[in-house]
């Protein structure tokens, strides 16, 4: 089974009176999906929501090819409800989920939403991690009559302030290549006062963090390395830290004296201040900076 390589194919227009015709004609759902069959069909979604002024209905497109169409149906201050179906050899090829992203985007971006909430059939555990992916959280339970036959649904919603909320959490560590392993380690836990977490000496490398952060140090392959210049190679400009307070970047300031660390600058303003900082080039000749935030 091909997936869907690329987004870019994907055109997600308003809904015409035309296209009714067109998804009522999709051929059924597969045996695994043929529950959801009813939303397709001529009393299905479509019907449903089509009259109502609060509903945006969009299809999508691929090549002139209409292979899905999603809801929105605003049902409260700054809500909607989601919903999307699939043409049936459309599934389980990735489109879902470029599909469902670009429906969100419009809703939180162009519509103001502040929630998106939707239904979900608890025996369909392929849209549920679908919905996972893009944020939604389980929110309660309920059960509809659905064909006749007493159905178990799972709810959900995706608030703005999630959808909004960048998916990364932060550094875990920074990896960096030296020259000098034991002169490296020892300007992170001598001088600076971190810990050695573990060394890798098949590499060989060392492991040491401050406890908020881990830095992984790695004994560069082939001598004599090339110096980075930061105006000519793309790569490391520098990595800073911060410190607590003015007295800790002025005693590192001191340390790296006593140590023959080669200072770039000593602490200054940064920018108008208050904040200060000083560079300095760790024993492999990599940029750090120090930074105290001026509070």
């Amino acid at each position: 089974m091909k997936h869907c390589k690329s987004d870019d194919m994907i055109q997600l227009r308003a809904f015409a009176a035309q296209d009714e015709i067109t998804i009522e004609n999709w051929p059924p759902y597969p045996a695994e999906f043929a529950a959801l069959d009813h939303a397709l069909r001529q009393t299905g979604w479509i019907a449903q929501f089509r009259g109502q002024p609060n509903a945006r209905i969009y299809v999508a497109e691929q090549s002139g090819e209409l292979i899905a169409f999603t809801i929105l149906c605003l049902n409260a201050q700054g809500e909607a409800e989601f919903r999307i179906a699939l043409r049936a050899d459309k599934i389980g090829r990735g489109f879902g989920r470029i599909i469902s992203d670009r429906t969100l985007q419009i809703g939180f971006d162009e519509l103001g939403l502040q929630r998106i909430h939707l239904i979900v059939r608890k025996n369909n555990p392929r849209a549920i991690e679908l919905y996972r992916q893009r944020r939604f959280s389980p929110c309660g339970e309920c059960q509809l009559v659905v064909n006749h036959k007493l159905t178990d649904f799972l709810k959900m919603e995706l608030l703005r302030r999630d959808y909004f909320r960048p998916i990364t959490q932060g550094a875990h560590h920074i990896g960096l290549t030296v020259s000098k392993l034991e002169e490296s380690a020892n300007f992170f836990v001598s001088l600076l006062g971190w810990k050695e977490v573990r060394r890798n000496e098949e590499y060989p490398a060392v492991y040491v963090s401050d406890g908020t952060m881990m830095v992984t140090l790695w004994t560069i392959k082939e001598q004599p390395s090339n110096q980075f210049n930061k105006n000519r190679n793309v790569g490391l400009h520098h990595v800073a830290f911060q410190v607590g307070n003015e007295n800790d970047l002025n005693d590192i300031h001191e340390r790296l004296i006593t140590n023959d660390i080669q200072i770039e600058f000593s602490p200054e303003l940064l920018g108008q201040g208050p904040a200060k900082h000083l560079m300095c080039y760790e024993p492999s000749g990599i940029r750090v900076e120090f930074i105290w935030p001026g509070r």
